[in-house]
């Protein structure tokens, strides 16, 4: 995830849980919000092939 929309997550299998993501929320609600919709957007396959973010774009 960090690669293709650079969101840090952890495999939930360092904390015991297999399957998982540890994802860890810190800075403005800006930033929370622009990272939860990054997150969303490579998250769901019938979505658009492009995710604008600011100056950059994502391609999945």
């Amino acid at each position: 995830m960090l690669e293709k929309v650079q969101v840090v997550t952890v495999p939930g299998i360092e904390f015991g849980l297999e399957g998982y993501l540890r994802i860890s929320f810190c800075g403005s609600m800006a930033d929370v919000r622009e990272g939860v919709r990054r997150l969303r957007w490579l998250l769901n396959n019938n979505g658009s092939a492009e995710l604008k973010a600011g100056d950059r774009v994502f391609t999945r």
